[in-house]
């Protein structure tokens, strides 16, 4: 390797192949070594890295919903109220054997049938737990898809002590 001489100049070797690197404001001497003849700065340009393409994230099942009730869906979310959510009634029924409710509830049932939420809309039950266990059966979902798009749907529900 050869010595630097104490000049004014900065000398750099050779690379392993035996060819100089390049090197920028520098000139090649008669023995290979690139000399640089001065010590100001070199402007650089950063590249930033390239962010990522954006994803394409599918919708949800419930997002937009501004599709329609079909008659299949109607009939299943009734069958709801008149049989699981009527089960939540008739436990009321065992403490109060003549009472009656009257509930609306709003259900958003998404695309692939599933209920995204539901909520009583309209309440006039006075005994603890009803509202809240009606909601709970139609939140289970398990509903017939309604299509491309979620649909909200209300469903009126008037409990009604059955006449035996």
């Amino acid at each position: 390797m050869a010595t630097p001489t104490p000049t004014d100049a900065t000398w750099s070797s050779k690379t392993s192949a035996g060819t100089t690197p390049p090197t920028l404001g520098a000139t090649t001497t008669s023995s290979g070594l690139a000399k640089t003849t001065s010590a100001q700065p070199v402007a650089a340009t950063l590249v930033a890295p390239q962010a990522p393409p954006p994803q394409i994230i599918p919708a949800g099942p419930c997002d937009a919903c501004q599709g329609l009730v079909s008659k299949e869906l109607q009939a299943a979310l009734n069958k709801r109220a008149e049989g699981d959510a009527r089960v939540c009634y008739e436990r009321v029924l065992t403490n109060h054997p003549a009472a009656r409710a009257s509930l609306g509830v709003e259900i958003r049932v998404g695309r692939d049938g599933s209920s995204c939420d539901a909520m009583i809309q309209s309440d006039q039950p006075e005994w603890p737990g009803l509202a809240d266990c009606v909601v709970t059966e139609f939140r289970r979902g398990g509903f017939p898809s309604p299509g491309n798009q979620c649909v909200i749907a209300k469903v009126p529900i008037l409990f009604t002590p059955r006449v035996r």
